[in-house]
This record gives C-alpha cells, sequence and structure tokens, in this order.
C-alpha cells in the first residue's frame, strides 16, 4: 500500500514538472505562434497626470505683486 503511494507521489511529480515547464514557455523561447501567447498588460506609455511627487503646489509671486504688497503672500 504504501510503495503505491510513493509511486503515486513520484508520477505526479514529474507531471507537475513536465506542466510547470509547459507553463513557462511562450513564442519567444518555443516554437509557438505569438497569437498563442495570450494577452499580457503593457505598461502605458503617457505619463500619469497629476503633480511631481513632493511638489508643494505653491507659486512664487512676480515682481509686481512684491512690490505692491497685493497677492497672497506665501
Amino acid at each position: 500500500m504504501i510503495r503505491l503511494l510513493f509511486e503515486q507521489v513520484r508520477i505526479l511529480t514529474a507531471r507537475v514538472s513536465e506542466l510547470e515547464a509547459r507553463l513557462s514557455k511562450d513564442s519567444h523561447n518555443s516554437s509557438k505562434p505569438p497569437s498563442s501567447d495570450g494577452l499580457k498588460k503593457t505598461r502605458s506609455l503617457c505619463r500619469p497626470s497629476g503633480a511631481k511627487p513632493g511638489w508643494s503646489g505653491r507659486t512664487q509671486r512676480n515682481d509686481s505683486q512684491a512690490r505692491a504688497g497685493t497677492g497672497r503672500g506665501y
């Protein structure tokens, strides 16, 4: 009985190895056509919107506002 179980484990381990090897192949490292690769997420080529990290969002006053004493006075 135990020998039978050990034999089954050996067979199933070999099968898992075979299936994992099959999964790791695509059209770049096998003779499969590119259409069989499936859909992959691609990296977006456009820049993300919004401010850059670390940017406080404040603007500098121009000279006329500084001289006249107007503006928000950051």
